[in-house]
Parts: structure tokens; C-alpha cells; sequence
């Protein structure tokens, strides 16, 4: 049978195949520590307005001899924080918050036997002419470079120490009102927090016993007039005594008058060093207060 052969080039094919790829890559990491400084600044953010309600104690106990300008002066403690108030605190402040502030002065003391029948909220007023419970020696004055404040001739009350009458009076509704009328809000900037500090220049011995309490049924403690206290203020304690190495009261001031910040807030003073120590305290709390930013 005969065979047919048949030779053929080779034949070659082409293509292309395309591939579309698509990766996701996660990233994970982690945070191993955070590390937060004093020293940061939101410039956004203005630093708070402040104001500051100092409370001076007129009660007789409180005005012991003291040591000022080198040599004892006889009941002169009163005088001559005032003196203090005047030319140290109320300028440094001004310099320390630059037309952020506010300032307002109280003298309290109390009336031992009319305490019974005060009325809180009545400025201190016990109905009897000529007795006082407290006094608004500055009434509220924005706090700035040409700040003055006339306290040389305040005569002290002579009472018993009625911190906590006063202090009562202070949390109310009506002297909260006359602080935040004291610079309208078209003087604070947009997001401006305010915040209101108290500073208490006293001794150690106060009392509360037949005050009538404003925020409940009852009788004012102690302990109920801080607790509402500490929700409106933060306060600064700057306490004067006698004696060194017998202090009272120190768990109430450091716990619940300073309401745990006594590291911040917690001024001690003797009489032995009275200028020196009541010149630092009134730097620290200035310190304190400058040093804020929200």
C-alpha cells in the first residue's frame, strides 16, 4: 500500500493571560508607654478665668502676736495679714493672671449666741445693729494691673470663729450668682472655663453647732458645709498657729476642707515665723494658680 508523508512546519501560539492582584497589609503595634508633661501647651484652648474669694479670720483667737519685720508684735496677726493680702497677694495675682481674674474679700467671725437664729444667706447680718457674723471688706473687682484695694483701716469682729456659717453662705445660690455677674461672659473667650478658688486665712479652732443647714433638713456640720463646699470651690488652707509640733485638726483640714489636695492646697504657718511663712504660702498658691492652663 503506498504511504503519503506530509512535513509541516512547526506551529507556534501566543497569548497573554493578565492576573489583577489586590494585597491588604494590617499593620499592628503596639503602645508601650505614654509619657505626659506640665509643660504642654493647647494653644486653642485659653487658660481658665479664676476667681478668688479669700476669707479672713476676725475672731480673737486668731489675732495672736506674731513675728513681722524682725521682732514680736502683740495681736498683730489680723493686721498684718491684711497688710499681706494688700501688698503681696492681690498684686501678684494680678501680675500672675493677667486680666483673667477676679478678686473678693470676706472677714468672718461670728456671733456665738445668734447663731441659732441666722438665717443662711443673709450676708452675715444677725438682725441685732452693730453684730455681724462675716463682712464683704472687697466687694468683687476684676483682677489686672491697676488693681487696688483699701483694707488699712478694717477693724476686726472679735468674735467666735464661724468658718463654716460663712462658708455655707459662700456655696448659695445668691453669692454664686454675684461672682458670675462679676465679668460678663462677653469678656470670656469662646471655650473659657472659669473656676472659683477660695483661700481661708485662719487658725485652728472653729465652730458649728446650731447653724441651720441651707442644703438639707437639720443642723450645718462640719463635714455637710465642705461637702458642698468642694463641689463649687477649690480651697486653699493657710492655717496660723501658736505652737509648733501640736497641730489639731490636721486629718479634717488635709481630707476634707482641702478635700484630699493637701500637698497643693495645705498652708501651714507659725506664729514664731509668721511674715517669712505666710510670704511663702501666699507664693505658693500664686505658683499654683498661674500655672494653669484648662
Amino acid at each position: 500500500m503506498p504511504k503519503i508523508c506530509v512535513q509541516s512546519p512547526e506551529v507556534v501560539s501566543q497569548g497573554e493571560i493578565k492576573i489583577h492582584a489586590r494585597v491588604n497589609v494590617t499593620t499592628k503595634a503596639k503602645l508601650d508607654e505614654i509619657t505626659v508633661q506640665g509643660s504642654c501647651e493647647c494653644a486653642d484652648v485659653p487658660p481658665p478665668m479664676i476667681d478668688v474669694i479669700v476669707l479672713v479670720d476676725g475672731s480673737d483667737s486668731y489675732n495672736n502676736k506674731v513675728n513681722v519685720r524682725g521682732k514680736i508684735e502683740e495681736g498683730e496677726a489680723f493686721g498684718e495679714t491684711n497688710l499681706l493680702i494688700k501688698d503681696k497677694l492681690v498684686p501678684d495675682l494680678a501680675k500672675a493672671l493677667k486680666d483673667r481674674g477676679t478678686f473678693t474679700m470676706v472677714q468672718f467671725s461670728g456671733v456665738k449666741q445668734l447663731e441659732k437664729t441666722y438665717k443662711p444667706g443673709n450676708d452675715g447680718q444677725t438682725g441685732t445693729a452693730g453684730l455681724q457674723h462675716y463682712k464683704i471688706e472687697v466687694e468683687t473687682v476684676p483682677l489686672n494691673d491697676r488693681t487696688r484695694i483699701n483694707i488699712d483701716d478694717i477693724e476686726g469682729l472679735d468674735g467666735n470663729g464661724q468658718l463654716f456659717l460663712v462658708l455655707q453662705d459662700l456655696n448659695m445660690d445668691g453669692f454664686i450668682r454675684r461672682l458670675d455677674r462679676a465679668l460678663s461672659n462677653d469678656k470670656l473667650a469662646k471655650d473659657q472655663k472659669r473656676q472659683r478658688v477660695l483661700i481661708i486665712f485662719s487658725d485652728e479652732e472653729w465652730d458649728v453647732k446650731n447653724l441651720d443647714n441651707a442644703f438639707g433638713s437639720g443642723k450645718a456640720t462640719k463635714d455637710s458645709v465642705c461637702k458642698v463646699n468642694n463641689e463649687n470651690y477649690e480651697t486653699f488652707a493657710c492655717i496660723v498657729r501658736p505652737n509648733r509640733n501640736a497641730d489639731q485638726n490636721e486629718d479634717f483640714i488635709k481630707n476634707v476642707l482641702c478635700n484630699g489636695e493637701a500637698s497643693q492646697r495645705y498652708q501651714k504657718i507659725y506664729t514664731d515665723a509668721f511674715e517669712n511663712e505666710m510670704t511663702r504660702a501666699m507664693d505658693n498658691i500664686v505658683r499654683n494658680l498661674a500655672g494653669r492652663r484648662s
